[in-house]
């Protein structure tokens, strides 16, 4: 085991920076998605995401796809933001390591399991305790429906602003 850790950090040290592992960022679509394509509101901010700097593993409430990731950052909406909570206090358990969490109108009755957790959410669901809570709707639109709070663009600003201080500084 220790050779092998030996081994990576001989082979990361001699990449160049460029070709380095890029940090992963984990999405999780909602209860109506049930495929991570193209087509579901989480998409363009996967894509906004890629060019950022990160590595982005799109998935469902599901978690067919991630569940063995050990992401820098989770992202769900609405049963995608109650799964990234539930995902984010595994992997504290399991590698001791605390993700950032940002969720969009996660499901109710979630509490954040770990220190840095923002919630964006529509008027009509309820915040998550110990989450910085900020109401989405009055960024933008305060009739902003739940299933396109991942598509507003004040939201999106604000998971790109706080996603860019997670990344490794040049």
């Amino acid at each position: 085991m220790i050779r092998a850790a030996l081994a990576f950090l001989a082979v990361l040290i001699a990449t160049p920076a460029a070709a380095q592992v890029k940090p992963t960022a984990v999405l999780l679509n909602g209860l109506a998605m049930y495929q991570p394509n193209s087509m579901t509101p989480l998409a363009p901010l996967a894509d906004d995401l890629r060019r950022q700097g990160w590595r982005v593993i799109m998935d469902t409430h599901f978690m067919m796809r991630a569940d063995d990731e050990e992401p820098v950052v989770i992202i769900g909406h609405s049963a995608g933001g109650g799964k990234a909570l539930e995902f984010a206090a595994r992997q504290k358990e399991r590698t001791l390591f605390e993700p950032t969490v940002i969720t969009l109108d996660a499901a109710p009755a979630w509490r954040c399991p770990v220190k840095t957790c923002i919630n964006l959410k529509t008027p009509f669901y309820p915040p998550v305790a110990g989450a910085m809570n900020i109401d989405a709707g009055r960024l933008s639109n305060p009739l902003l429906p739940h299933v396109t709070v991942a598509l507003s663009e004040a939201a999106r600003r604000i998971i790109l602003r706080e996603t860019a201080r997670l990344l490794p500084k040049k």
